[in-house]
Parts: C-alpha cells; sequence; structure tokens
C-alpha cells in the first residue's frame, strides 16, 4: 500500500508539472534574443554580466514572460556555457528555477502582472549575471582562468553566442 501511495503522489506531480509545461509552452514566442556582454574580461564567474534583449518578431501584440516577479532571472531561459581550451559544456541544461517556474498557471500568472504585452517590434531589456543563469553541473561558482563562450535558450529561441575570458 505504501509503494502505491508514493507511485500515486509522483504521477499526479508528474502530470501536474507536465500540464503546467504545456499550458506555458504551448505556444512558443516569436523573438529575437540577443545578448551582449557589458565588458570582455572579468576576475570571476560571479562578476559576469550581460545585457539580454528580446524582440518580438511577429506582427501581432504577444504576451511574455520575462523577468517578473523575479529580476535576476529571465523565465524559460536556460545558458549553455562551454570552456574553450577544452570545448566542454560546463553548465546543467536545466536550472532549478525553470522547474520551479512551470508551476504556475497561466491565469495565475496573468493575476499576479508577470507578463508584458509586447507589441510587433517592441524589445525587452534586462541585464543579468551569468552565474545567476548558468548552473554549473558541479554546482561551483567557479571557473578556471581562460576564455569562455556561452549562449542562452528563451524557449525555442537561441540567442547569438558571447565570448569572455576569466583572468587571473
Amino acid at each position: 500500500m505504501k509503494k502505491f501511495i508514493i507511485l500515486s503522489v509522483f504521477l499526479f506531480t508528474l502530470c501536474q508539472v507536465t500540464l503546467a509545461q504545456s499550458v506555458l509552452i504551448s505556444t512558443f514566442p516569436n523573438v529575437q534574443v540577443k545578448i551582449r556582454l557589458l565588458k570582455n574580461d572579468y576576475k570571476s564567474f560571479d562578476s559576469v554580466k550581460f545585457e539580454m534583449t528580446i524582440t518580438n518578431l511577429s506582427d501581432s501584440i504577444q504576451s511574455l514572460l520575462f523577468d517578473r516577479p523575479l529580476k535576476n532571472y529571465p523565465w524559460g531561459t536556460f545558458a549553455i556555457l562551454i570552456f574553450d581550451e577544452t570545448h566542454d559544456t560546463l553548465s546543467a541544461k536545466v536550472n532549478t528555477e525553470i522547474l520551479s517556474s512551470t508551476l504556475y498557471a497561466k491565469e495565475d500568472l496573468k493575476k499576479t502582472g508577470a507578463f508584458y504585452d509586447l507589441r510587433p517590434k517592441q524589445i525587452l531589456k534586462h541585464t543579468y549575471r551569468l552565474a545567476d543563469i548558468a548552473i554549473l553541473k558541479n554546482y561551483e561558482r567557479t571557473l578556471k582562468p581562460g576564455k569562455y563562450h556561452f549562449f542562452l535558450q528563451y524557449y525555442i529561441n537561441k540567442s547569438n553566442e558571447a565570448t569572455f575570458t576569466i583572468k587571473k
């Protein structure tokens, strides 16, 4: 009986997450995503900052989740970080922020004012710390000196790549 209850709770949780994901991601935004580093050389992973710009490419208004209510993390976004010397991907593909963001119903989010109604060609911009988005596979917050590049994925929209160096 205990195994049945655990399995039932697991399946219920799985179905709820799947339903929430399908509600939020059923219509992918038609946007352009650009990233621009604030500078090229940094002393630590925690200091790497970049600007993320989203432009509405459609001919109609799109309701988008971006940086509300959390300003330090853009909804539906993950980062791929690569160490150029070894070509190793250092970031995990899924950030826990993304998982937690899928647990809300669209109607509940609309009530909170979390959506932007972005007109055609309208732009959203925000500056982020890469360490807040790129969760490293080893969960450390440090990078060894060297050259790195990264890009973002906002739902299904891939950004350009940006390159930076961690100096000693």
